[in-house]
């Protein structure tokens, strides 16, 4: 009994179309995977650059007897209590 459905079976539906969809289908994947694989070469569209806004200039001051003193604004220095000057 077992026999027959079997060759029932393989009447009504055969196998070698059942292959070839699998090869076809196993095919399909390793050619999605290699493509997962490789960095696509894609164009991307032109954009403009945006323009930077103007920083702004910030000034920096010094000792002139303490060199190593350097602050962003006017004022004395720390050690000696002299006026900071501006750095060129």
């Amino acid at each position: 009994m077992k026999k027959l459905l079997l060759l029932a079976l393989i009447s009504f539906f055969p196998f070698s179309s059942l292959l070839a969809d699998a090869s076809a289908t196993a095919q399909a994947s390793s050619a999605t995977a290699a493509a997962a694989s490789k960095p696509a070469l894609v164009k991307k569209a032109h954009k403009p650059k945006k323009a930077k806004p103007a920083q702004a200039v910030v000034k920096t001051y010094t000792c002139p007897m303490h060199p190593e003193v350097i602050s962003h604004q006017p004022g004395r220095c720390p050690k000696c209590g002299m006026d900071l000057v501006e750095k060129k």
